[in-house]
């Protein structure tokens, strides 16, 4: 599977390429890599390529601003031709070609896909959005604006975190405390600063058995989490994320770790029901 470095790079070599440049004709080789229908692949033709740009590993050919978007799956790739034949491509069930893009000076790509298992998606949209994957996509980590800050505050959820608490994949720490009603175990509203993922990429130490009052936005539930919370470091020791642990609890169970956190000097009083 290409790598985001490398789709990078086949995209400014491809927009040095193509910049400018009339696309004549797109011939589909296999009919099961084009999934969009509406604008038609000939709408393309005759039109000047404005530039080449990445959306994560999405390729994206800006033709006048009908936009000829490339995912290459596991095993695609894009070859450059600088001659492509006259005749149009046929398809050929044992051809690795799934379509070839021809130009105005007589070059043009080849986009193959080799093995049996074919995975390669082509589309043609009005707004490189409209593909779903790309509207999907968070922030961009070869950009100069990704930063440790960024990073932090992105959730990476397992499947049965997000069954236990509702919170998805993409999600800030902002959006978790507003949609969870997250508030400690009195009951008192928390800031994105009083999460136990914020402290830990702030200070990056371990917290244990941070106590959480939350609603689960599935049912409606009103749950009690006793989490840990890890920072993730990278191999120079700088602090890039978090991976939080959490449980449900019972009211006992976690009245009785708040109690013994008090009593500890490991939580302030007003953080614990007791009286």
């Amino acid at each position: 599977m290409p790598e985001l470095p490398e789709v990078e790079a086949l995209a400014q070599d491809l927009s040095r390429r193509l910049d400018g440049r009339a696309i004549m004709r797109v011939d589909l080789a296999a009919f099961s890599a084009l999934k969009t229908f509406d604008p038609p692949l000939m709408s393309l033709h005759g039109m000047l390529v404005d530039g080449v740009t990445r959306h994560g590993k999405f390729l994206d050919i800006d033709a006048s601003g009908t936009h000829l978007v490339l995912h290459l799956a596991r095993a695609g790739w894009v070859r450059w031709r600088d001659e492509v034949p006259s005749l149009p491509a046929k398809p050929n069930s044992k051809s690795p070609l799934a379509a070839r893009v021809a130009l105005d000076s007589g070059a043009g790509l080849d986009i193959t896909e080799a093995g049996t298992r074919k995975s390669l998606a082509i589309y043609v949209v009005r707004d490189p959005r409209d593909v779903e994957g790309i509207a999907r996509l968070g922030p961009d980590p070869l950009a100069d604006e990704f930063t440790v800050d960024v990073l932090g505050r992105i959730l990476c959820v397992n499947r049965r975190y997000a069954a236990l608490t509702g919170i998805c994949r993409g999600m800030t720490l902002e959006e978790v405390i507003v949609v969870c009603d997250i508030r400690d175990l009195a009951g008192h509203p928390l800031t994105e600063q009083d999460l136990p993922e914020a402290q830990v990429l702030l200070e990056g130490e371990e917290i244990g058995q941070s106590l959480l009052r939350m609603r689960c936005p599935a049912d409606g539930r009103q749950v009690v989490l006793a989490s840990d919370c890890r920072p993730v470091r990278t191999a120079d020791g700088r602090v890039i994320g978090a991976v939080v642990i959490a449980r449900e609890v019972s009211e006992e169970v976690a009245l009785a770790i708040g109690v013994r956190q008090v009593s500890e000097g490991r939580a302030p009083v007003d953080r614990v029901p007791v009286g």
